[in-house]
């Protein structure tokens, strides 16, 4: 059985970086937010994202973001101002030096207000103790890993549900579906340990599931045939063993190739991902044979209400293309953004965290409702469960409302 024992090793990584990061991070946020007063000019936006993935993902977050920068000059900017994003590039590796590199280069950016992206917790983690020491507001549009907001940040706010809530999410879909017996197999970055862990606690403590294998494989593994022969091995040494799925944490990347090798070995049963999985690349690796794989989204694209019909319509009017959740998640990011700066009539950073944190009634967007708690967390948020039709489109299972207020 995983451990769940990251708050410890976090800990430490959090004193190691804050000793390394002292020297150049002297400017602290009562500092930024009393000497940041932008007098003219626009408001600068950093747009972060993964360079290793290089993928539809990678463009997606970026037009999402562009979008909503576009929609919200043409209305006459905000507090008379235009906002300008700033795209940029991380790793998205375990090592961290990338993402604090990066951080450290646009927290110096003339008239930067905020930060948003990095598209993996274990960039953005690192990055947000540099925008919480630099006194810049960081928005994470998907980092799930809990310890993001574990630290009483006055500037780091996340609109995903983390891995508590999509993990016991999706060993309540199991359940529903009377699944009993997992394989489980995660990648070996911790976010996605991390997911994996809570959905065994999850499926084990309410819903009395049993596992016959879970495992570990390396973050850029692509061969994963010797996992499989060792599920086979276990269901061919007690016949009386039936697997009812497989739960793979990690990115699409990943579940593309192993969903392939698995069909190729006989290997039939659902599979149910984490929110790694989310993504067109899943079909593009393993086209007809990643039908019927199932993850957790806070987008359905193919939902009919006038808010997404409208976000949809000038997507594919900008792009020529469906959104998805990435573009999605970043388009919201903005427009948040800009509504906290309007309610709270100012554009220091302080004054727009306040503004988060504190709003009076949740903010609408196209992927939900975000109301934020004291950690920075957004609060109420829906988790939809989507499934891979044989069009290579994800649909949304019935059943599930989407409503297009807030209350």
């Amino acid at each position: 059985m995983l451990r769940y024992v990251l708050f410890s090793m976090l800990a430490l990584f959090l004193s190691s970086c804050s000793d390394s990061l002292q020297q150049p991070e002297t400017k602290s946020a009562e500092a930024a937010t009393a000497t940041i007063a932008l007098p003219k000019g626009d408001i600068a936006i950093g747009v972060v994202w993964n360079q290793v993935w290089n993928s539809e993902n990678d463009e997606l977050f970026f037009e999402g973001a562009e979008l909503a920068r576009e929609e919200i000059n043409q209305q006459g900017g905000v507090l008379g101002r235009m906002i300008k994003t700033i795209p940029t590039h991380d790793l998205g590796t375990e090592s961290s030096l990338g993402a604090i590199q990066v951080a450290r280069k646009l927290a110096d950016t003339p008239n930067l207000v905020a930060v948003i992206g990095h598209s993996t917790s274990s960039s953005a983690i690192p990055a947000s103790i540099t925008y919480e020491h630099r006194g810049v507001v960081f928005i994470s549009p998907s980092s799930t890993q809990v310890e993001l907001t574990n630290h009483n940040f006055q500037y780091v706010f996340r609109t995903i549900p983390d891995n508590r809530e999509q993990g016991a999410r999706m060993a309540d879909y199991a359940h529903e579906k009377n699944y009993k017996t997992f394989a489980v197999l995660y990648a070996s970055d911790t976010n996605s340990e991390q997911v994996a862990s809570i959905f065994i606690e999850e499926s084990a403590a309410e819903h009395q599931a049993s596992f016959l294998y879970n495992k570990m494989f390396p973050e850029n593994t692509k061969d994963f045939n010797y996992m499989l022969s060792e599920i086979l091995a276990v269901l061919d040494k007690d016949p009386s063993q039936k697997l009812d799925a497989i739960f793979f944490s990690g990115l699409s990347e990943q579940g593309g190739v192993f969903i392939q090798q698995a069909r190729r070995m006989g290997v039939l049963v659902p599979v149910i991902g984490s929110d790694g999985l989310d993504s067109q690349a899943l079909w593009k690796l393993s086209r007809e044979q990643a039908a019927g794989t199932v993850v957790p989204t806070v987008f359905l694209d193919t939902s009919s209400n006038k808010q997404h019909d409208l976000f949809r319509e000038a997507f594919v009017k900008r792009f020529g293309k469906r959104p998805g959740t990435w573009a999605a998640l970043a388009y919201d990011a903005i427009r948040l953004l800009a509504h906290a700066i309007k309610e709270g009539e100012s554009i220091v950073p302080f004054d727009i965290a306040t503004a988060l944190r504190y709003m009076p009634k949740p903010w609408p967007g196209v992927t939900g409702c975000h109301r934020f708690s004291r950690t920075g967390d957004v609060t109420g948020k829906k988790i939809f469960i989507q499934e891979m039709g044989k069009n290579g489109k994800f649909f949304p299972l019935p059943g599930q409302d989407n409503p297009n207020t807030c209350s």
